[in-house]
């Protein structure tokens, strides 16, 4: 069997550790699969050892963090997507960092993470699939990078609170109930 990640495919290794399940996408890179820890701080490892080899986390998957009690998170530099629905109803979630690298965020990726006030979204985005703020109520504030050409379909819908958007000369098309 194989995943696709940045548009390639990879072969299918998985690998079960305390605090996440990885999957091992190719001789040199792993994205995370799930979260199984507790803790409501969340900094994402940048590697995994596995067999003596170590690996570089360059995503995380879909569904990854889904409805997990979690306060903080931390995305490091050497992650280049955050899958779809990967911090779905995380409604605790009031700090995030998204690291240099990350090139493209799911839909619905941070849908009903109702605590997030501010975000800014990092230069290295370069495409945001559609909701994928959807339900964060209590969102005041987003700045667009300038790599963004597109804001997708619904990507703030019910973001009833939000009252500033830093939107770059380079967007040249919204999508609607952006």
């Amino acid at each position: 069997a194989t995943v696709t990640c940045g548009g390639k495919p990879y072969k299918i290794v998985s690998l079960i550790r305390e605090k996440y399940n990885y999957r091992i996408l190719n001789d040199h890179e792993a994205m995370i699969e799930r979260y199984k820890d507790t803790v409501d701080d969340v900094v994402i490892p940048s590697t995994v050892t596995y067999r003596n080899k170590v690996y570089t986390i360059v995503a995380i998957g879909d569904n990854a963090f889904d409805g997990r009690d979690i306060k903080s998170v931390v995305i490091p530099d050497g992650v280049k997507e955050i899958g779809s629905y990967a911090f779905y109803g995380c409604s605790g979630l009031a700090d995030l960092t998204i690291s240099e690298g990350v090139a493209i965020v799911g839909s619905y990726a941070f849908y009903d993470c109702s605590n997030l006030t501010s975000i800014t979204i990092p230069d290295s985005v370069a495409r945001i699939e559609s909701s994928a703020f959807y339900g964060c109520s209590g969102l005041t504030s987003i700045t667009l990078p300038e790599s963004l050409t597109t804001i997708p379909y619904g990507l703030f819908e019910y973001c009833e609170s939000l009252t500033s958007i830093t939107i770059p000369d380079s967007v040249t098309s919204i999508g609607a109930k952006a």
